[in-house]
């Protein structure tokens, strides 16, 4: 299973900025981007407003995108 954590790095050590890193030892993928540097055109701090939105959502997310496709 795939997680996606924000965190800073700094001097050798991780630091989440959203939550707790749910696991004690994990391989893990590090994408760097630097500072300032877009997504897709969007920059990170542009997407901080949309932060935890889906906190609270129970749904199967499959059966909600079959949901939505079917709307169109």
């Amino acid at each position: 299973m795939y997680k996606t954590i924000e965190a800073l790095y700094k001097e050798g050590v991780i630091i989440p900025l959203t939550e707790e890193i749910p696991v004690k030892y994990a391989r893990i993928l590090i994408t760097i981007l630097e500072s300032g540097e877009s997504i897709s055109g969007i920059q990170g701090d542009e997407l901080k407003q949309y932060q935890g939105i889906l906190k609270n959502f129970h749904d199967d997310p499959v059966a909600y995108q079959r949901r939505l496709r079917d709307e169109w």
